[in-house]
């Protein structure tokens, strides 16, 4: 079993990307309409590895970044969600999928993301040091890879955390991903969270749009596509070893 289920529709626009840089990766990639996700309660969580929540504009960021899906997901598959996760199934969610999470309340209640400080949107790539532990990093950490560089394209991307969970998610190591300058006012300069037991991460970035070299704007043969790699090291704990290291 080697799934990557990948949301689809409503405003999401990353998944065609995800795909093919989840494939790349070693992954089965499916595709799933929202609507049919919401339809069969979550059933397709069954036989899968990886979740993705994929980046885009869902329902036009009405309400707020990723507010609707959230609900729609919350209210629709929770309880299948909830029991995925709590039986160590792994959850992505990139940029708009990040901001899903946190309405969801995966990395706490009152982590949220907001408008940039600059109060718009922001496209650009940027640097990133490698900082907490997540099966999406560790692989890269264990072939010496400290930092990596990716695109990033939001308005609200801006992390803030409230002071009752700051110590601890320092603690617990939960900021996966720090940009190396203050690019958009995010609390720690956090651009990638993950929860206590590395299989959850949501990050503002997008990997999928940096799954071949040539996607880097100055490729010269001398980027490696990083991004995709992210993708590899889960497979690598996910399928390679069983999800058991």
């Amino acid at each position: 079993m080697k799934k990557a289920l990948i949301l689809a529709g409503d405003g999401i626009n990353c998944e065609i990307e995800t795909m093919h840089a989840t494939r790349d990766a070693g992954f089965s990639p499916q595709t799933l309409h929202v609507n049919d996700f919401l339809k069969a309660k979550g059933a397709q969580l069954a036989d899968t590895k990886l979740l993705v929540v994929p980046g885009g504009f869902s329902f036009g960021d009405e309400l707020g970044s990723g507010k609707i899906l959230a609900l729609k997901l919350k209210h629709g598959v929770g309880e299948a969600l909830t029991t995925y996760i709590d039986g160590g199934g792994a959850v992505l969610g990139i940029c708009n999928g990040f901001q899903v999470l946190t309405q969801l309340g995966v990395f706490g209640a009152g982590v949220v993301l907001t408008h940039n400080k600059q109060g718009q949107f922001l496209n650009r790539w940027v640097g990133l040091e490698i900082t907490g532990k997540s099966i999406f990093t560790d692989g890269l950490k264990k072939s010496g890879v400290t930092r990596l560089e990716l695109p990033m394209r939001h308005g609200e991307g801006r992390l803030i955390c409230p002071e009752n969970l700051q110590s601890a998610m320092l603690s617990q190591g939960s900021i996966v991903l720090k940009y190396e300058e203050d690019v958009n006012g995010a609390w720690n300069r956090a651009a990638a969270l993950s929860s206590h037991n590395g299989r959850v991460m949501g990050l503002m970035p997008h990997p999928e749009a940096f799954w071949t070299e040539e996607l880097h704007p100055w490729g010269n043969g001398r980027h490696v596509p990083l991004g995709v790699e992210l993708f590899r090291s889960a497979y690598h704990e996910l399928v390679e070893c069983g999800g058991k290291s």
